[in-house]
């Protein structure tokens, strides 16, 4: 036998021993776990569609539950626990009971329950954070789509101000209406001291200065 056939029959006795070798099996992947419980994933799971963080549906329950029955809960806190971009009311809708989900719109729904205009679209809008405090006040970003929408109008966002605009300019500073130097929502004074404590986000401040309240503030 020549040495070119032998070394072709060594090299095909050692490519049978690779393809005929017994594969070890991989370990089993660590099974996923609940972002809020940390226990491995029960069958059924829940997400916001935005991010891959996945809840047990009852952990989610539960947390959400809790968070919507204190009273200074707003839309915008009831967010993700991963992304914590606020879950659209369809979602609160499913997991919700329905008797709390309809007291929370009901007390919520004069000051934050602002839905993205787009057809087809049910997210929530919420502010933006570190925007400024004049040119895009009026501006918010759905939850779900992402885009921008004007808080006003409640339309798509647009930077100059609009007839309707103007006419609320005007009736703001004919019917002593500020707002929250903190959140930024309207406020209407109907009298008293200067004193002022915003219905959405708490906070206190003069209605004069505009400064945070304090002890014995004056101005």
């Amino acid at each position: 036998m020549s040495s070119v056939v032998f070394v072709l029959l060594a090299l095909g006795l050692l490519l049978l021993a690779v393809v005929l070798r017994p594969t070890t099996p991989s370990p089993t992947a660590a099974p996923s776990r609940c972002s809020i419980c940390w226990d491995a994933l029960a069958d059924r799971v829940d997400h916001c569609g935005l991010c891959t963080t996945l809840c047990c549906t009852p952990c989610l329950r539960v947390y959400l539950q809790r968070k919507a029955e204190s009273p200074k809960t707003t839309f915008e806190s009831l967010a993700c626990v991963g992304c914590a971009r606020p879950l659209t009311k369809t979602v609160l809708r499913e997991l919700l009971p329905p008797r709390l989900y309809a007291t929370l719109c009901k007390r919520l729904a004069p000051r934050d329950a602002a839905t993205c205009p787009r057809r087809g679209c049910d997210g929530t809008l919420y502010l933006e954070v570190g925007r400024s405090r004049w040119f895009f006040q009026r501006r918010a970003f759905c939850s779900r789509c992402l885009r921008p929408a004007c808080l006003k109008c409640g339309k798509a966002y647009h930077c100059l101000p609009t007839c309707a605009d103007r006419r609320f300019e005007a009736y703001c500073r004919a019917h002593n209406v500020q707002t929250c130097p903190q959140c930024y929502r309207y406020i209407q004074r109907s009298g008293g001291c200067h004193y002022m404590a915003c219905i959405k986000c708490s906070h206190a401040f003069c209605w004069k200065c505009r400064l945070p309240w304090r002890f014995g503030h004056t101005c």
